[in-house]
């Protein structure tokens, strides 16, 4: 895709601008709801003329005396309704005097309004034809026939059942009585108010009011877009606001003429054609992969494939069982690995040279004495490493799923992180030859996969509590990368954070910058915060056409997850000779989370619509939502962030989706996510936690 491409969003706004005008409206009402991109624009007549006439909510004209939005609506009633035309001032007027009416058709209808605001409407609608107005029978076909509280059925059960009890228990001669002594109460109607006003404030946050005309962005990219394809030069035409419709010409072309690499990208079938990043949480099970609660699962990573088929998942058990499975079907991969007590942590390593691998000289593939195969006796490139309940440890090949190493009882406690570090060892078929790991007896192993024993062991670097995470700092390297990994963080239960370096010679963890951080230090909210999670950010690829200058030597990029409602990304850089090195943190993004996060999955990726990479991240709260949040990192280019003052605040999640949540009926406030990122389609997602029996794989 060309470096210079439109970003979805943009595309989306010009067709449904050229449907607004021309009259489209169920076209740009479907769009809206099938792309989840709201418009929610109003065209507003300049000095009160308009030359289409009276506009509708989604910009169609209206008759004189007509309803807004029933130009072209085979739907509208035979009987028309005046209403004045829509403006700003208006929406406050009709909303502050009561006029639902006028709200709703010349306003609200046909927009593309989140569902907890068009509930709020709603319900307001709802009470004040019971208690304002006394019209109970309305009252109640409002609520047994509207779409809204058809969902509001299937969210938020108990709302419902509020007002249908606000419904029964109406009594319409008490409300004649006190109409006669004066009506509804002074009380009341000052909290009337407030919420009209509220009201008004979340419509006005969401309809976008103007008076620009149409300008015809649409078809003048169509005219570049035809003498595109037809001349083989997309600059051949400076683009046209004139609004007029392009003129059809044609021109023959030389079949022997290949297209540039754009035009041929541009001529994909639409089927092949799809966003370069999720704007959408998955909202439907794809498949339930049914386990007991024994057997629930506690831990998940995957090993990527090109396609789904080829994606294989590494789902930890609670019974301590390590099961391989296709991610899409849900189909077990060859035998399981056992362990007499639970999966708590696992890691992947890749080797990155896996001709060497096969070319290496094998002693035996024969299991020893300890059921152990001999270290590099197979040739498989990924090896995984897994952290028990009971403190053991165990390093599987994942191509033969048979046991390369165990580390026995080395923690007393359960193995709450780890991963691979140190250098490509021959022996090992250029895999990496320690495993740090952490624990919640309050230490820090470095294990030696070649001895097979524990060679350090880092005491109380957190002043005596758990080890909630740990995270390579490969510094700006891929983890798959030839180089020495020697540096990585950690996050303790005291609400600090620490940089630590491993000596590759004696194997000696030392701290780097000489101590710990708190987190208050990384930003100033955190009073009551403690990272619980951490995960290195990985870029996929290299946008060629970029010219961003993002090799930033020894520089990392690390998702802090608190226990507060905030989410972290920091920068890590490692300044100085590894002997006296020092160590600067920076938080470059900061997410503001209205629930408490509890775990995350990010994948950082270029696109053709951006100059810069986008880092998409999936994130559960503490009550089982799934949230999306697609952030620019635009603190890689250098240029432009140098003159950004502070931290970037993101409030909104991109989208979210309760589906899990739904389908078991109550909170799932363990609930976790791991994604499934291919190149082929959007990612699929595997939500699991250890309080349910069923592993959901969500599309």
């Amino acid at each position: 895709m060309p470096r210079n491409a439109i970003p979805h969003e943009e595309v989306l706004g010009f067709i449904y601008e050229y449907l607004d005008y021309f009259g489209y409206r169920d076209s740009l009402i479907a769009l809206q709801a099938e792309s989840k991109v709201p418009y929610n624009t109003i065209h507003v007549a300049i000095g009160g003329d308009d030359e289409r006439g009276e506009l509708s909510t989604l910009g169609g004209t209206k008759g004189e005396g007509s309803y807004p939005g029933a130009h072209g609506d085979r739907r509208a009633s035979s009987r028309r309704v005046k209403f004045p035309p829509p403006s700003l001032a208006g929406l406050q007027r009709a909303v502050l005097q009561g006029s639902w009416a006028e709200v709703l058709n010349v306003y609200v209808d046909g927009l593309l309004i989140p569902y907890e605001v068009r509930a709020n409407l709603y319900e307001l609608i709802f009470e004040e034809l019971l208690h304002v107005h006394g019209i109970q029978t309305a009252a109640r076909t409002l609520l047994q026939h509207s779409p809204i509280f058809k969902e509001m059925h299937e969210n938020t059960p108990a709302r419902l059942a509020r007002l249908q009890k606000m419904l029964d228990e109406f009594d319409n001669i008490q409300w004649e009585e006190n109409k006669k002594k004066g009506g509804v109460s002074a009380t009341h109607i000052m909290e009337l108010q407030k919420r009209r006003e509220g009201m008004f404030q979340q419509l006005k946050g969401l309809i976008h009011f103007t008076s620009d005309p149409f300008d015809g962005a649409l078809p003048s990219a169509l005219l570049i877009a035809e003498r595109c394809s037809c001349q083989g030069n997309a600059a051949a035409a400076p683009p046209s606001h004139s609004g007029d419709q392009p003129r059809p010409h044609k021109r023959e072309r030389d079949e022997a003429h290949d297209p540039p690499r754009a035009v041929a990208a541009a001529q994909k079938p639409w089927s092949e054609v799809r966003l370069e990043y999720p704007i959408l949480v998955s909202s439907s099970i794809q498949r339930k992969v049914p386990y007991s609660a024994e057997k629930a699962i506690t831990t998940c990573c995957v090993i990527g494939g090109k396609n789904e088929v080829e994606s294989i998942a590494l789902l930890g058990r609670a019974d301590g069982v390590l099961e391989f499975m296709v991610a899409a079907s849900g189909e077990v991969v060859g035998s399981a690995a056992a362990h007499t007590d639970g999966v708590l942590a696992l890691a992947l390593d890749e080797s990155p040279t896996p001709a060497r691998v096969l070319e290496a000289p094998r002693a035996s593939t024969k299991e020893d004495s300890t059921g152990e195969s001999p270290p590099g006796g197979d040739g498989s490139c990924i090896w995984v490493a897994v952290g028990y309940r009971d403190g053991w440890i165990k390093v599987y090949n994942c191509s033969t799923h048979r046991l390369v190493r165990r580390f026995a009882a080395v923690h007393s406690m359960g193995v709450t992180s780890l991963f691979f570090a140190g250098s490509r060892h021959p022996n090992l078929m250029n895999h990496r030859n320690f495993v740090i790991t952490g624990s919640y007896d309050t230490t820090i192993h470095v294990l030696d996969i070649v001895s097979g024993a524990s060679i350090f062991k880092l005491s109380d670097p957190h002043h005596g509590t758990f080890i909630n995470a740990l995270c390579p700092l490969p510094r700006g390297q891929p983890l798959s990368s030839e180089e020495t990994l020697h540096t990585f963080m950690s996050a303790g239960n005291d609400c600090m954070v620490g940089v630590w370096a491993l000596d590759e010679e004696s194997g000696v963890v030392r701290s780097s910058g000489g101590h710990t951080w708190n987190l208050m230090a990384l930003y100033r909210e955190c009073r009551d915060g403690t990272a619980t999670a951490l995960q290195l950010v990985s870029i996929e690829g290299r946008n060629e056409g970029s010219d961003l200058r993002l090799d930033h030597p020894n520089i990392d990029y690390v998702i802090v997850v608190t226990r507060s409602n905030f989410v972290l990304i920091v920068s890590i850089e490692l300044v100085g000779s590894m002997l006296e090195e020092s160590v600067q943190f920076h938080t470059l993004c900061v997410i503001h989370a209205r629930k408490r996060v509890r775990h995350v999955s990010a994948h950082g990726c270029w696109t053709g619509s951006f100059p810069i990479p986008i880092l998409c991240m999936y994130a559960t709260d503490e009550e089982g939502t799934t949230l999306l949040y697609n952030i620019e990192m635009k603190w890689l280019d250098v240029e432009a962030w140098r003159h950004f003052n502070g931290a970037l605040n993101i409030t909104n999640a991109t989208d979210e989706s309760t589906v899990v949540l739904t389908d078991v009926g109550k909170m799932v406030a363990d609930l976790r996510i791991c994604v499934v990122w291919h190149c082929t389609s959007h990612p699929l997602l595997l939500a699991y936690a250890p309080s349910l029996s069923d592993l959901y794989v969500l599309r």
